[in-house]
């Protein structure tokens, strides 16, 4: 047996007061039994009828008690297997992991801001499956589609500019590797950049992604005037050009725009309270979902239904059982 609400079972502890309130109680009756007449009569207008009457509903009261308590904490047993119908969209989120992304033009650093806002999306989705393929010189498919978000949130924590060795920034690859993990009705591309585009042809594989039934979604991450991107490979040094001059990474809206159009979907810079996720949650929530899986799951049945039932029986009988006589005081009087 399990308990779903198992704090409940800590009511279990008035049982034992109640029952020394139970033992005291005949005590205190007798007290004000004396106010207005002598105690030898209590025996004999009550007879044996007290002790037997208080004791029964007493108990009865106790045991309902105790029903009630089990029935409160949600006794569960007996499993059961329920399928799951697992349905929604498929999201393939392309994130930028070349070395610009190390630029600080927004605090702590572009990356650090894509994984807040990779983690802050994925939390919203209501079962959707996902993909994760970071992207700098070439793109790789970091994690397959997947519902697992626990499982993707430890990918996310991994990325960082060293985890693809070639240097640059080939979006068109991580838009064709995007278009080859994503097979359900409805198609999502999420791409997190800076926008600084440095191979591919990402107008050529809009039209592609287009034809396929693919909307992109683009997040541009940095800021216009941008900053130098520090080489976390160099002892913190400035990342420089074949002339020595240290390269300004900015980001570039203009080539991300221009592919989320070209899609059917929507460009947005990142702000401070990422409220463009959310609008980004709006469109695809309105898109039909498509199922993809049916789910095996094994539960316990809840059986709390048997103790209410019980708890309300021994109470009924509780209520139902004679009380003792009403003390009449002119009773004695007379």
């Amino acid at each position: 047996m399990k308990f779903e609400y198992q704090y409940f079972l800590f009511l279990l502890a008035l049982l034992p007061i109640f029952g020394l309130l139970v033992v005291f109680s005949k005590k205190i009756f007798l007290r004000y039994f004396r106010e207005f007449a002598q105690e030898k009569f209590c025996s004999y207008y009550l007879k044996d009828r007290f002790n037997y009457i208080w004791k029964i509903k007493n108990l009865l009261f106790l045991v309902s008690f105790f029903f009630l308590i089990i029935a409160l904490a949600a006794p569960k047993w007996d499993r059961q297997t329920e399928k799951i119908e697992q349905e929604g969209v498929d999201i393939a989120i392309c994130v930028d992991v070349s070395k610009s992304m190390n630029a600080s033009d927004i605090s702590p650093s572009r990356l650090a801001r894509a994984k807040d806002l990779i983690n802050l999306f994925v939390d919203q989705l209501p079962g959707d499956r996902v993909s994760l393929i970071p992207f700098a010189g070439v793109a790789k498919i970091q994690c397959p589609l997947t519902n697992d978000y626990s499982t993707f949130r430890l990918f996310v924590e991994l990325l960082n500019t060293n985890l693809i060795k070639k240097y640059g920034t080939n979006i068109a690859d991580a838009l064709q590797k995007a278009s080859t993990v994503l097979t359900g009705k409805q198609k999502i591309v999420l791409l997190i950049s800076d926008g600084e585009n440095l191979a591919g042809n990402v107008a050529d594989i809009a039209k592609t992604l287009k034809a396929q039934g693919i909307r992109v979604y683009c997040v541009g991450v940095g800021t216009p005037l941008g900053s130098a991107v520090i080489d976390q490979n160099s002892g913190g040094k400035y990342i420089k050009d074949d002339k020595g001059n240290i390269v300004q990474s900015k980001l570039d809206m203009t080539t991300l725009a221009t592919l989320a159009e070209a899609t059917g979907g929507r460009a947005y810079s990142i702000t401070p309270n990422q409220s463009e996720i959310y609008t980004i949650l709006n469109d695809i929530n309105k898109l039909e979902k498509s199922k993809f899986a049916n789910k095996l799951h094994t539960v316990y049945k809840h059986q709390y239904f048997y103790f209410a039932f019980l708890a309300l029986l021994f109470l009924l009988v509780e209520f139902f059982v004679f009380r003792c006589p009403t003390l009449n005081k002119d009773r004695f009087l007379n």
